[in-house]
This record gives C-alpha cells, sequence and structure tokens, in this order.
C-alpha cells in the first residue's frame, strides 16, 4: 500500500514538536513522541491500539486523542490558464475535548483562502468553492496514488510527488 510521508507540527498542553503524517487509501496515521495513532476515511478521529502505553503522554479519551492541533503542510496542484502549478496549502486539525475547529489554508498571491470543515472531503470542497474561478481546483484522492504507481519505477519520482487531485470527488457530496 502506497504512504505519501507529510512533515507536521503536533501541539497539546504539554509541548509543541515534530511528527509525521502519513497519507494512504484508508486515512491519515500519526507518528509523534513514539506513539502511533490511526484514522480511517480522513475523519481526523485518531485512535491508539496501546491506549495504556499512550497516556503517559497524551490526553485521551479510552483510545481516542483529544485536545491536541495538528499543522500539515500539503502540496497540492492548481490549475490556471491552462498551466498547473503547485502550491502549498496548510492543513490545520483541532480537536478539543467535545468540538473540533478543522480548516485548510491557502495563501495565494497575497490572498488568502481558508474554509472550516469536518473532515478533509468536506475542506476540499469548500475550498474549491473559495478559489476564484480563474484557478482550478481539483479534488479526487485516488489520483494521487494512481500517480505515484505509475512512477514507482524510479525513487527520486517519491520526492517529484506532489499531491495531485481530480475535478471528481471521491464522493458524490462535491
Amino acid at each position: 500500500m502506497v504512504k505519501l510521508k507529510y512533515s507536521a507540527l503536533y501541539t497539546d498542553s504539554l509541548g509543541c514538536e515534530q511528527a509525521e503524517v502519513y497519507v494512504s487509501k484508508k486515512g491519515f496515521q500519526l507518528q509523534v513522541r513514539n506513539c502511533i495513532f490511526e484514522n480511517q476515511d480522513f475523519d481526523f478521529d485518531f485512535y491508539v491500539k496501546n491506549s495504556e502505553e499512550a497516556k503517559q503522554y497524551f490526553y485521551l479519551k479510552e483510545d481516542e486523542l483529544i485536545d491536541y492541533c495538528i499543522d500539515i503542510k500539503m502540496p497540492m496542484k492548481l490549475k490556471s490558464n491552462d498551466q498547473e502549478v503547485v502550491k502549498e496549502f496548510l492543513l490545520r486539525i483541532e480537536k478539543n475535548k467535545n468540538y473540533y475547529n478543522n480548516s485548510l489554508s491557502l495563501n495565494l498571491n497575497d490572498q488568502n483562502f481558508r474554509v472550516e470543515g469536518y473532515d478533509l472531503q468536506e475542506l476540499l470542497c469548500r475550498m474549491k468553492e473559495e478559489l476564484s474561478h480563474e484557478y482550478i481546483f481539483k479534488n479526487d484522492f485516488t489520483s494521487i496514488f494512481e500517480l505515484y504507481e505509475a512512477g514507482n519505477d524510479n525513487k527520486n519520482n517519491y520526492e517529484k510527488l506532489k499531491f495531485s487531485l481530480n475535478r471528481k470527488s471521491y464522493s458524490t457530496s462535491c
């Protein structure tokens, strides 16, 4: 299974530190403080398998991670005037005990775009609506993995791979 790796900044009341986030067709995987948290369906609910070990390093509600913020810089493609450009989006995942405050941001030509939503699909759909008509923002998750698998002959292709998204959504909600 293909996993794309992104550097992230993890923050909670115990501190702030570098983390790694992996994206696969199943969802996200967060590695921080020698623990691995996983989620499914890109919904930002992170769970740990060994909650007893993780309790000393994190705030958990049973086996679910709570009271944290993760900032992930993710390159994605935009199309403007028949030219594709790669821009860096900031995905912020923030979960408190009883609510989420997730957002996707982009600074484009000195203009800031920011949308809020529950999961990654909703954030991508809202960003697509938010961007001006001169930019085409594509939002299909499966294409990032198809691009990687097609170019898997060369190890350097992984470094060149950018989080590429198609016009079609992976569901019909957008």
